[in-house]
């Protein structure tokens, strides 16, 4: 029911924004959401003309390098949440993100953030600067980060507050 409620409640400037798009009153295209039920849980897809949400799939799906697998980030977990935003932060600054910059912001041991950036690495969201120990944000990483917490935060979580009483 949760999840049903949230998809409805994202409105049309939302997924135009998520999608890197301005919203234009002469927009012709097909604009919206589908909502549904599958085995492995519920799916949502948002939707601009052509353009899915596939930026966010791509971070999201498991990914395998030399027989071993990385799991995908989910912005609902609070540990992706606080990589994604120190991750951001890190980039924002212009210095570039090294394995000690993040070991004090998540407050981690060097050797789980050497694999948090390997994730990172093979998701495309980060790229090592070459003959350093920094890495810099890739403009999927830019785009992804930005609008996917600015989404959650502007409409995902405003809509759990007033939709749900605990009561």
């Amino acid at each position: 029911e949760l999840v049903r409620t949230l998809s409805h409640s994202v409105k049309p400037d939302n997924v135009a924004m998520f999608l890197g798009k301005r919203l234009d009153l002469r927009y012709e295209g097909e604009l919206g959401g589908r909502f549904s039920t599958r085995i492995e849980g519920h799916s949502i897809r948002h939707f601009m003309g052509k353009n899915g949400i596939k930026k966010v799939n791509k971070i999201s799906r498991p990914v395998k390098e030399k027989g071993r697998s990385f799991r995908g980030f989910n912005l609902f977990n609070e540990e992706d949440e606080a990589v994604l935003r120190a991750v951001a932060q890190g980039g924002a600054q212009g210095f570039g993100i090294r394995n000690c910059s993040l070991q004090k912001a998540l407050q981690k041991k060097s050797g789980q953030i050497s694999h948090i950036l390997k994730r990172l690495r093979n998701h495309g969201l980060i790229k090592k600067v070459s003959k350093s120990y920094k890495y810099y944000l890739t403009s999927l990483s830019r785009e992804v980060t930005a609008t996917s917490l600015k989404l959650k935060e502007m409409v995902v979580i405003p809509t759990l507050r007033g939709n749900l009483n605990f009561s």
